[in-house]
């Protein structure tokens, strides 16, 4: 009877011979483990003693695959997935890394979206409705081990983060010129902004602007010597974002206009 022995497990069983049988070729062996071994004879008056153990260390190897990579709840907004994997056996060697892969969902190859020693990531800048394939693998000294299983996922959308102050300059016309940065998509691409003014007569926002661009001109309702405050919001498929920080500029006094008409008086 040969017994073995696992560094983290305890005797056990491994053959049972004849009296022909004078070896035995171990197989299935972990990587990166201490095997002992030990073997006893019996005969008619039964067992005898164990013999002397012996230990083997088997060569260390690539990690395992993880076997569970999922997406949970905390995903911090439209575009964005939160996914989660477990850590597979280091096979004797640290895991230094874990390289985590996404499809794009266009059906082309796989490409790396994250390589660091976390077991969680936030994928950004995924799209609304694409379907989209992630798996992920674990790395140590001895190199890359097999991927997790695929997973499959769907891209969420969420209206757009607010827009950032645009800025403001004087333009070529009568008016103002105004142009502000693309703010975070969440998820859906943007179809539109919305430009909204107040100025100290009316104390309250109204609508200047809206269109597809990401610059306007705005002229209309602009009196020298007050001072306006300009801000944007844009929207896309999933609904229209808040407002986003206000700019503030004060329009120069001027001269008074010229009056509009003019007649002499008889009788002075």
């Amino acid at each position: 009877v040969v017994g073995t022995y696992r560094e983290d497990s305890a005797w056990e069983t491994a053959f049972e011979g004849t009296s022909k049988d004078t070896s035995w070729k171990a197989s299935k062996l972990s990587p990166g483990q201490v095997y002992g071994f030990r073997v006893r004879a019996f005969n008619g008056k039964g067992p005898g003693a164990f013999s002397q153990a012996a230990f083997y260390s088997t060569a260390a190897s690539v990690p395992s695959a993880p076997q569970v990579l999922e997406a949970v709840s905390d995903a911090g907004g439209g575009g964005k997935l939160c996914l989660m994997w477990d850590v597979p056996s280091d096979n004797g060697e640290v895991i230094q890394s874990y390289v985590l892969e996404h499809d794009a969902a266009k059906g082309e190859s796989f490409a790396v979206c994250y390589n660091g020693p976390d077991t969680k990531f936030t994928v950004s800048g995924l799209t609304s409705g694409l379907r989209y394939k992630f798996r992920v693998k674990a790395c140590n000294a001895e190199g890359a081990g097999q991927y997790s299983p695929v997973l499959e996922a769907t891209g969420q959308a969420e209206p757009p983060a607010r827009c950032e102050a645009p800025a403001i300059t004087k333009s070529k016309t009568a008016g103002l010129h105004l142009k502000w940065a693309e703010p975070d998509q969440r998820g859906a691409e943007i179809r539109g902004y919305k430009v909204e003014m107040w100025h100290d007569r009316e104390g309250e926002w109204r609508k200047a602007w809206s269109g597809a661009q990401r610059e306007c001109e705005v002229s209309s309702g602009l009196v020298p010597g007050h001072k306006y405050k300009f801000r944007v919001c844009a929207w896309n498929q999933a609904g229209e974002a808040e407002a986003g920080d206000a700019a503030s500029h004060e329009i120069a006094a001027d001269v008074p206009p010229p009056p509009q008409t003019s007649r002499l008086c008889s009788g002075a």
